[in-house]
C-alpha cells in the first residue's frame, strides 16, 4: 500500500469509482464522505495522507473543511475534485496538490495520480517538500498550474502576464493580480523579483548582460527577455552563487 487516502464526494457513483481506481494503484481507500463533517470524521479517525476533496460538499464546502484540516492535521494534502470547467471562485483559496476534472478520462486521472504520488513521496523523503500548483484566476475560471511551468511574469499597465514552457504547451496567460501577490505565493527557492514589472524562474535563466544602466536577462525556449535593475543584480548573482 503506497499511500491512505479519503475520498469525500457528493456524488456516491464519483466516490466508488476514485475508491475502485485508487485501489488498483495499490493505494489505501481508509475511508467514504459525502459530506464536510464525514470528510473531516474520516481523516481524523484515519490519518489519512491525503483527501479527494468536492469542493461544493454539503453540510460544510471544500474551503472550510480544508481549512479545518490545515489546522488540524497540516500533514493530510487535498486534492480538488473539480465538475466540468466551471469551478467555484472559492476554490482558488484552497491549497491543493493538484485537481482533477470531471467527467473522468482514466489515461488523464493516471497522469494526475502519477504527480500525486511523485509529490507523496517526495514529501516523505523531505518535510520541507511542498506543492508546486497554484490557481490562477483567468477570468470567471480558477485554473491550476505548475510553477515550474511558469519561465516569467511580467507587469505593464495594470495588466499581468504569465508566461509558461512545458513539452505540450507554451502560452501566456493574462491576468489582473499583481506581481506582488505572486511574489508571495511563488517558491521563493525558484522565483526572485528582478525589476519592478519582473519576476523570474531561476531555472530557465540562460543569460544576463548589462545594457545602459541596467541588465537584460534571457531565457531558455523563450524570446521575452526580463530587465533586471541595477539594485537587484547583487541579489540575483547571490542567487545563483556568484559573487
Amino acid at each position: 500500500m503506497y499511500f491512505k487516502a479519503i475520498v469525500a464526494h457528493q456524488d456516491p457513483e464519483t466516490c466508488e469509482f476514485l475508491s475502485n481506481l485508487l485501489t488498483e494503484r495499490m493505494w489505501g481507500v481508509a475511508g467514504i464522505a459525502t459530506t464536510g463533517q464525514e470528510a473531516i470524521d474520516a481523516v481524523f479517525r484515519n490519518k489519512a495522507d491525503i483527501l479527494f476533496l468536492d469542493p461544493e460538499l454539503r453540510e460544510q464546502n471544500g474551503v472550510s473543511v480544508a481549512k479545518q484540516l490545515s489546522t488540524l492535521f497540516p500533514h493530510t494534502e487535498s486534492v480538488l475534485v473539480l465538475a466540468g470547467t466551471t469551478h467555484p471562485a472559492w476554490a482558488f483559496e484552497m491549497d491543493a496538490v493538484d485537481y482533477i476534472v470531471k467527467p473522468f478520462e482514466r489515461e488523464r486521472l493516471h497522469k494526475s495520480l502519477y504527480k500525486i504520488e511523485c509529490y507523496l513521496f517526495g514529501k516523505r523523503a523531505d518535510p520541507r517538500f511542498v506543492s508546486s500548483f497554484i490557481g490562477i484566476r483567468n477570468n470567471n475560471e480558477i485554473e491550476f498550474i505548475d510553477q515550474r511551468d511558469i519561465v516569467l511574469i511580467s507587469s505593464e499597465k495594470r495588466e499581468t502576464k504569465i508566461y509558461l514552457h512545458s513539452p505540450d504547451r507554451r502560452r501566456v496567460i493574462k491576468v489582473s493580480e499583481s506581481l506582488c501577490s505572486f511574489e508571495k505565493r511563488l517558491h521563493a527557492t525558484s522565483f526572485i523579483r528582478t525589476h519592478r514589472s519582473y519576476l523570474i524562474n531561476l531555472h530557465y535563466l540562460h543569460k544576463i548582460y548589462p545594457s545602459g544602466q541596467t541588465y537584460i536577462a534571457t531565457f531558455k525556449g523563450l524570446q521575452e527577455i526580463a530587465y533586471v535593475s541595477k539594485n537587484k543584480i547583487g541579489n540575483l548573482y547571490r542567487k545563483i552563487n556568484i559573487s
